[in-house]
Order: C-alpha cells, then structure tokens, then sequence
C-alpha cells in the first residue's frame, strides 16, 4: 500500500515537473520569436526593414521549430509557417 502510494505520488511529480518544462520552454521559445516580429515590425513601419531582417526571423523560426515539433502539433506549426509565407 506505501508503495504504490509513492509510487503514484512520484508519478504525479513527474508529470507536474514535465507540464512546467514544457510550458516554460514554449512559453520562453515564443516570447523569443515575438520579440523579433515586434522589431521587424518596428523597422518595417519606419520603412527601413530590408530583406536580411524578414530572413533573420524566418532563420530564427525554422532553427526553434525542429525543437517545438515535439511538443506541439505539426499543423499549428505548419500555421505559422503559412503566416511568415505570407509576411
């Protein structure tokens, strides 16, 4: 009885600890990506954006979503790779 108590108590450390990671590590992955749409956008009001700067996010994306397609659907990926398409 102990033990299997334990044993589903560690169980559920284990699961809470993997929820946290993930959440912090998308949460983390995105804020990084939304940083760099924000000051693409900035340039590109200003009008001063060149095509190295739409480059650079979309080299920032593509070397961040091989990690995420672990943790997320591929057709939300594949969503946001439709939007940079387009931008």
């Amino acid at each position: 009885m102990v033990k299997t108590f334990v044993s589903m108590l560690l169980s559920l450390a284990l699961l809470v600890s993997a929820a946290l990671f993930e959440h912090f590590y998308i949460g983390g992955t995105f804020e990084k990506f939304d940083a760099a749409l924000v000051a693409l956008e900035c340039k590109v009001r200003e009008e001063v954006a060149s095509r190295e700067d739409a480059e650079a996010v979309r080299a920032l994306w593509l070397a961040d979503k091989k990690d995420l397609h672990a943790v997320i659907p591929h057709n939300d990926i594949a969503q946001v790779d439709y939007w940079l398409g387009e931008a």
